[in-house]
């Protein structure tokens, strides 16, 4: 029975889904953006806006 549960769980994992691998590539994205931009490098505020991007194209799945 734990067995059929677990199998259930990993089948509604967001990660599994193409929305989920949005919005996980889009928060990696906007995290890597504001580190660099808080870092201080010229491409950091660059990556922001298309991360933003890519994670709302996530909810929009």
């Amino acid at each position: 029975m734990a067995n059929a549960q677990s199998s259930e769980a990993v089948k509604t994992l967001p990660i599994r889904r193409i929305d989920g691998k949005f919005r996980a590539a889009g928060a990696v994205i906007v995290a890597l953006g504001l580190v660099a931009a808080l870092a201080g490098a010229w491409w950091g505020p660059a990556m922001l806006f298309p991360g933003a991007v890519i994670l709302f194209m996530g909810r929009s799945f």
